[in-house]
């Protein structure tokens, strides 16, 4: 890891969206860039620091004129005009000129395949939606909003893959073999528009493990991580393909980074509590108690109520895992 980008939200007027995720998800294919919206001010005991420069990315917008500015370890600035059409070219230019600053590699995009400013928008909402624990209802609306955004940009791997991990999402809840066919359809689709983008990988590997190629899966989740070191999906979906062929021990230290890299994600709580609950349930040997991480360190006045109530519940949970072996264990549904 090269350096770190916490990306606060912007200052915008009033009735003004705040682009600040739009940049964030677009600087996030800077090679060797550890991005994050997380409060830089939560702080878990790793012994080694994500990266060796951090930096703040701040800014202000007005609905047309967007001012930028890196503190920390730097001190660029720029500003940007935001005309209606053209959010989604100076976002990529934005990402571009950070990364020259930075001196890191930005993957070059060939003009056949630019996403119109529309259809990222409308992807970036669904995988939004994607991100807040959603009900089946939930998914069929965010099945639909991503094939309009297919229908509208032919050319776009990551809606693609992110139409993918809803299908299979899908066929998770109901079992119908619809949706795995149509998980794969869009899987293969997102494969020959770009078999380098992480996102692609790290759908690939979900469908590998949904059918039982545990080693497909692996290999492509492992390439995932490696295209996209700090990618907290494709190390969330390598854990859970890690402890489905009984390798306990690895799956935690898989899901302990993407806790080092985002420490505010509920998600990496959420898988790690089922993991330690499922070992504890089929009697393998735990490595980690959670009661113990230090998880809700900050610095004076910054909130961290998300990750509290994530910790206490795990520690709860903690708690109540020697009691469960004495209770029935209830037979719960794998994945299909």
């Amino acid at each position: 890891p090269i350096a770190s980008i916490y990306v606060a939200p912007f200052e915008v007027s009033t009735g003004t969206e705040d682009p600040s995720g739009e940049i964030a998800a677009s600087l996030t294919r800077i090679r060797n860039l550890h991005v994050t919206r997380d409060d830089p001010g939560i702080v878990l005991p790793f012994a080694d620091p994500v990266a060796r420069q951090t930096y703040t990315l701040t800014g202000t917008f007005d609905g047309t004129s967007l001012t930028l500015a890196l503190g920390g370890d730097g001190d660029w600035s720029e500003r940007y005009t935001i005309r209606p059409g053209a959010e989604s070219r100076v976002v990529r230019s934005i990402a571009s000129d950070i990364a020259k600053d930075l001196g890191l590699r930005m993957p070059g995009e060939r003009p056949d395949t630019a996403v119109p400013s529309a259809a990222w928008a409308a992807y970036l909402r669904a995988r939004n939606g994607m991100a807040n624990m959603p009900s089946a209802a939930s998914l069929v609306s965010i099945r639909a909003q991503l094939a309009d955004v297919i229908e509208s940009a032919r050319r776009f791997p990551q809606a693609n893959a992110a139409a993918c991990r809803v299908d299979l999402a899908l066929y998770r809840e109901t079992s119908e073999m619809g949706y795995f066919e149509s998980a794969e359809r869009y899987c293969n689709q997102a494969l020959i528009l770009d078999r380098q983008d992480p996102e692609v990988h790290v759908a690939l590997g979900g469908l590998y493990r949904a059918s039982g190629q545990l080693d497909l899966a692996l290999s492509s989740l492992e390439l995932a991580t490696s295209l996209a070191p700090f990618s907290t999906a494709a190390l969330r979906e390598l854990a859970l393909t890690l402890d489905k062929r009984g390798d306990f021990a690895a799956a935690e230290v898989k899901l302990l980074k993407a806790l080092e890299i985002e420490p505010n994600g509920w998600r990496n709580y959420h898988e790690l509590s089922g993991l330690h609950f499922r070992a504890v349930t089929t009697h393998r040997p735990r490595t980690t108690t959670i009661s113990k991480w230090p998880c809700c360190q900050t610095t004076p006045g910054r909130s961290t109520t998300s990750v509290r109530g994530y910790s206490e519940s795990l520690i709860e949970s903690d708690a109540n895992f020697d009691s469960a072996l004495n209770r029935p264990v209830t037979t719960t549904m794998e994945e299909p």
